[in-house]
């Protein structure tokens, strides 16, 4: 498990909700995304570890699917029950995070004002210190995601072809991304079609989401290379930590 990070965000508990009921399609593997192994653990676990080395964190729900409870239970076992919770998923992402927060709607006093933070499983490559940032972040901002300027020359397509698009202006948005707990779960509750994420929700429902600097290592495993390079990655965090 990476070092502790110490310094508290704020004083209102902060919720973690991990997303991990996909399909994995793209991968094409037997399990789950969030059960492969890498580096010596599942992916899944790399990405819980980050977040409980921040000592603000009051739990973190994982939305699993019910297909494969006993693999998810297996995987999760060495984590204490009080803080690592596992909630069924829904069909798709966005529903997925809707089950995770009605559920900490349940077990959570509202009255406090607690804040979550939505995290993709597949970004194993997080650092604590990340985390620590989106959180302490909402003290100031209603609403904040983790993102990183576009490097690449952007076009979009046209009826006339291409137009190239001003990449000073556009960033790529990871997770996670941070919000008071009531509203994101009231906006889920009114959300009409499907969002790409929770900011892009949020930002339709209720406000405009903050930015704040991300990590370019901070990628979402989606294809056999992301594999790849993960795994390179980690066993050099390993080799130096």
């Amino acid at each position: 498990m990476p070092s502790s990070v110490s310094q508290r965000s704020s004083e209102r508990p902060v919720y973690a909700i991990i997303p991990a009921a996909g399909a994995s399609v793209r991968l094409g593997a037997a399990l789950p995304k969030p059960l492969l192994e890498l580096a010596g653990q599942p992916i899944l676990c790399w990405t819980i570890d980050a977040f409980l080395a921040v000592d603000s964190i009051t739990a973190v729900t994982v939305l699993y699917k019910e297909d494969y409870r006993r693999e998810f239970e297996q995987a999760l076992s060495h984590y204490p029950k009080d803080r690592v919770w596992l909630t069924p998923g829904g069909v798709d992402r966005q529903s997925s995070v809707r089950c995770g927060l009605e559920h900490l709607g349940r077990v959570s006093d509202l009255s406090s004002e607690p804040f979550v933070l939505v995290h993709d499983a597949a970004r194993c490559l997080i650092k604590p210190e990340l985390v620590l940032s989106v959180s302490a972040a909402l003290k100031h901002k209603r609403a904040v995601t983790a993102a990183v300027p576009v490097t690449d020359t952007i076009k979009q397509s046209t009826a006339d072809g291409y137009k190239t698009l001003d990449r000073g202006s556009l960033h790529a948005i990871q997770t996670p991304q941070g919000f008071r707990l009531s509203e994101l779960l009231e906006a889920h509750r009114s959300v009409e079609g499907l969002f790409t994420d929770d900011s892009s929700l949020f930002e339709s429902f209720v406000a405009p989401v903050s930015l704040i600097d991300g990590e370019r290592s901070n990628i979402k495993v989606t294809t056999p290379s992301d594999l790849v390079a993960a795994e390179a990655f980690l066993r050099s965090r390993l080799l130096n930590n």
